[in-house]
């Protein structure tokens, strides 16, 4: 009776476990699916200065030690944005080659910046949450440790955010740039920095269409 008991007890264990795996790795397949396309840069730099020429200069890489190291040999991929109160100058700059592209501010039509977090560290965690609630009822310790996964997620939630701006011409693509603070270059940045420097963009493209 009692060996019954255990393996009942054990199967239990494996099937919830193994269902919260499978949901959790179906959420970040689809994450990954929404992502694709999009390069999430590393800050190397976020400058804005209204009293100067050039107002606005944003800098960054691609994420990773790897990339950081390749940046360092001018080999890696850097991205600049640099806004002055004629024109906003966008390069890429790699390896490969340097992409310049220049777009007067007259001929701007909106501008934008803002942050995202990953909402699926929330799913995640809710779902942990709730196995480990179930796992709890047979096998404490199992239960204990994915309640504390499920906040160790929610606690990384609260703390990673992905900034962004983005610039629309009058005619063609958005460009701008989606970045995260970099442990090695630890520039600092947050949502009202953004905000101030976005309005202040804004204005001097208001001011040069009167």
């Amino acid at each position: 009776m009692f060996g019954h008991s255990y393996y009942h007890s054990g199967f239990n264990f494996l099937t919830y476990l193994c269902c919260g795996v499978g949901i959790i790795v179906i959420i970040l397949l689809i994450n990954g699916f929404r992502k694709r396309g999009k390069v999430t840069l590393s800050l190397s730099k976020f400058e804005f200065k209204p009293e100067f020429a050039d107002f606005l200069i944003i800098e960054g890489r691609k994420t990773g030690l790897w990339q950081w190291i390749l940046t360092q040999l001018k080999l890696g991929n850097r991205y600049q944005i640099l806004v002055n109160k004629e024109r906003i100058c966008y390069s890429a700059d790699s390896a490969k080659g340097n992409t310049l592209v220049l777009t007067p501010l007259q001929k701007v039509a909106s501008t934008g910046g803002g942050y995202t977090k990953p909402i699926s560290m929330l799913i995640i965690a809710a779902i942990l949450a709730g196995v480990g609630i179930i796992l709890a009822l047979s096998s404490a310790t199992a239960g204990i440790i994915s309640i504390l996964v499920a906040v160790l997620l929610i606690v990384w939630y609260n703390f990673k955010k992905t900034f962004f701006i983005s610039i629309q011409p009058v005619s063609g693509a958005i460009f701008g740039f989606e970045f995260k603070r970099s442990i090695i270059e630890n520039v600092a940045v947050d949502i009202d920095l953004i905000k101030e420097s976005i309005s202040f963009l804004n204005e001097k493209v208001v001011e040069v269409n009167k």
